[in-house]
């Protein structure tokens, strides 16, 4: 459904907000399972912390590193 709204609505970027929307729900889940625990997640996704890190950041769950 998502893929057909965003081409619908003639998006240019269907691939990447399809990919933030499958990371958003994955993310989400694992942390849970985790209970927060962001080394332990990032092993249960199989990439290291500073990824899983950037992934949140990029979905705008975790403040910008220049922010204070």
């Amino acid at each position: 459904a998502l893929v057909e709204r965003l081409l619908a609505e003639q998006s240019k970027n269907v691939y990447r907000e399809v990919g933030n929307a499958v990371d958003d729900v994955v993310l989400d889940a694992v942390l849970r399972y985790a209970h927060g625990n962001q080394q332990m997640a990032a092993e249960y996704l199989g990439i290291s912390r500073m990824t899983l890190r950037a992934k949140l950041r990029a979905l705008g769950r975790l403040p910008d590193r220049n922010e204070t």
